[in-house]
């Protein structure tokens, strides 16, 4: 596979959160959107990022989790 094939546009992706726990929880299943290609600059913060430095995992976390037109919503 040749890297330019991989180059693009990133584009949205819905994810819904379905299992029960969730639902018992909110009542219903959340939805919420990602984008399929991510900056260099995400993964870094994802594989640096400490379990306890919860303010960071927030700041990832907010640029992760978008609306359907792309815009975060945390």
């Amino acid at each position: 596979m040749k890297l330019k094939e991989l180059a693009g546009k990133p584009q949205l992706v819905m994810l819904t959160l379905d299992d029960k726990e969730i639902v018992e929880k909110y009542g219903e299943a959340v939805t919420f959107n990602v984008l399929d290609k991510l900056p260099i600059s995400i993964y870094t913060k994802l594989a640096t990022i400490k379990s306890d430095d919860v303010e960071e995992m927030f700041n990832v976390l907010r640029d992760l989790i978008l609306d359907e037109n792309g815009e975060p919503i945390m």
